[in-house]
């Protein structure tokens, strides 16, 4: 896994590219807009079902059939719902108040990409951002964090253990009356409920130290960058 600076470089040096294209992108038509991404919508929705393969295989999470729908579901039906709605020049007018609404894009984004739905919110970024005349740069969960097993001893050791093992103790205090064995048995049951949380809880608070973390921190140091969270 690369380092941590290695990682704020990398996310710098593609802020400063994303900027660039963005700035080529911001001069599109409605038309080059509109083209763009119906192609991006159909090459999503080609790929939806290998896809979504690739991340079930990767990740471990989610079955590929829902998957598929995800990923098909964030390109053509996505593309869909907002092919009307303009996003270049003027997008509105309300003679009434004197207002006149036109469309800018951003500059650059920043995509963070949960490990739940790798592919289906990548694709979804791209296409909304690109309609939007900006450019996107998405930063990718670290999957070896997230796979799940039982791991817990070997990548947490101890620490990462004492919750479930705590909890393992309350049973032989909340059924004091019960027998022997029926404690046991509600001892079995609580530590595998503690560790599936802390399965879960790990999972959610090791994204602190991820790519995506570095991600946003280079964009911070870029100014007319922005950041979208979508996790």
């Amino acid at each position: 896994m690369a380092s941590k600076d290695a990682s704020i470089k990398q996310a710098a040096d593609l802020a400063i590219q994303a900027h660039t294209a963005a700035e080529a992108w911001a001069e599109a038509t409605q038309a080059d807009v509109d083209r763009v991404t119906q192609a991006m919508a159909d090459a999503g929705y080609e790929a939806a079902a290998y896809l979504a393969e690739l991340a079930r295989e990767e990740t471990g999470y989610g079955r590929v059939d829902h998957k598929t729908f995800k990923n098909i579901f964030c390109t053509r039906l996505y593309l869909d719902q907002i092919r009307h709605v303009p996003t270049v020049g003027v997008i509105a007018s309300d003679p009434s108040r004197g207002v006149t609404e036109i469309a800018e894009p951003v500059g650059v984004v920043a995509g963070l990409v949960p490990v739940t739905n790798p592919t289906a919110t990548t694709l979804f970024y791209g296409i909304a951002c690109v309609r939007a005349r900006n450019a996107v740069v998405n930063a990718p969960s670290p999957i070896v964090e997230y796979r799940p097993g039982f791991t817990l001893a070997r990548s947490g050791g101890l620490v990462a253990l004492s919750v479930p093992l705590a909890f393992l103790a309350l049973p032989w205090f909340a059924a004091w009356k019960l027998a022997p064995r029926e404690r046991l048995a509600h001892g079995v049951l609580w530590l595998g409920g503690a560790l599936i949380f802390a399965l879960a809880a790990r999972g959610l608070l090791v994204a602190e130290t991820s790519v995506c973390a570095q991600v946003w921190i280079a964009f911070s140091q870029h100014p007319g960058s922005c950041a979208a969270d979508a996790c």
